[in-house]
């Protein structure tokens, strides 16, 4: 799902966000993009951190991280009041009593629940939740308000495409269906055809070759000054097993797997090689589901860790951003 408030200017290189999908792990992607902005523009008393919309030409992401995207460019919000909406949002979808359920018992009825095609958790509560964010950034007149289209593939865009016609699409529509992943909510019908989506991160949950497309099909003479995709922690390595519900675990595992995705993307752009950042905690966020916002504790104890380790490198990128100033 790629998300702007408006084109990109043809008149100087696209900075470009790639955000991968992985539940409320997502929080891991704001805590490094709050580092990220404050290397571009140090926070002082006199002067707030720049928002990532005025940094960024277009901004995509996966599941969750198509949340984040539609928080941060179409909602135009700062990386502060995105974490504050985000870990409200985790907090009402996924009841505490329901995560968090690590008994043989409690997983195989989860995943019969699945096989009936029944979500695990109400899509009708992450709307109202999706309804009242926008309400609060754009005024509770406009929860309402449209995102603005999609196209064969999938992608909703909050800008007019060059190539493919408007449909119209409410960007609580864009919320649920990038929050639409395989098991935890329901699929989303969208449009007068009332055409079916879900969540993306079953083939795209690191979406960055969408967001390259995306940038070479809608902007084809425009020089690319940096692509910035961000994961949600890299995963633990897991053996298929032989039950039924080791086999189901398994794949979603795989299906959510996005480091083979962006070393193939760095090995066949070797041209971006300065400009392709890829940010992604190496330890600590193993082990946390999808729904466990009860360890944004340890999500951020893991992040902190990781980005003294990567201080350079967000010095580099920071640079490229902010060479070419505010949009």
């Amino acid at each position: 799902m790629a998300s702007q408030k408006d084109l990109p200017p043809y008149s100087r290189p696209l900075r470009l966000l790639s955000l991968d999908g992985g539940g409320v792990r997502g929080l891991t992607e704001l805590l490094i993009l709050k580092t990220l902005m404050h290397r571009i523009q140090p926070q002082t008393k006199d002067r707030a951190l720049p928002k990532p919309c005025d940094y960024f030409d277009v901004i995509c992401g996966t599941s969750t991280g198509g949340l984040i995207a539609i928080m941060l460019g179409r909602l135009e919000m700062s990386v502060d009041e995105c974490i504050a909406a985000y870990i409200e949002l985790s907090k009402e979808i996924f009841p505490k009593e329901a995560i968090g359920q690590t008994s043989l018992w409690s997983k195989l009825q989860r995943f019969t629940s699945a096989y009936r095609e029944k979500a695990w958790f109400s899509a009708d509560r992450l709307k109202e939740c999706l309804q009242r964010t926008i309400g609060d950034k754009l005024g509770k007149t406009e929860t309402e308000q449209e995102f603005l289209s999609e196209d064969t593939k999938s992608i909703l865009r909050a800008y007019e495409s060059r190539l493919v016609p408007h449909i119209p699409c409410k960007i609580w529509e864009a919320g649920r269906a990038t929050s639409a992943a395989p098991l935890y909510f329901e699929p989303i019908s969208i449009g007068p055809l009332g055409s079916v989506f879900a969540d993306g991160g079953m083939k795209n949950n690191n979406p960055v070759w969408v967001l390259y497309e995306e940038a070479r099909n809608e902007w084809p003479d425009a020089e690319i000054a940096c692509i910035v995709s961000i994961g949600t922690g890299k995963p633990e390595t897991k053996q298929l097993g032989t039950g039924l519900q080791e086999v189901m675990e398994s794949c979603v595992s795989i299906a959510a797997e996005t480091e083979e995705t962006a070393r193939l993307f760095r090995s066949a752009h070797k041209a971006l090689q300065g400009r392709y950042f890829r940010f992604n905690v190496e330890q600590g966020l193993q082990g946390i589901a999808l729904d466990e916002w009860t360890h944004f504790d340890r999500m951020d104890a893991a992040t902190q860790q990781y980005l003294t380790d990567i201080a350079d490198d967000l010095g580099a990128c920071a640079a490229i951003l902010a060479r070419y100033g505010a949009s």
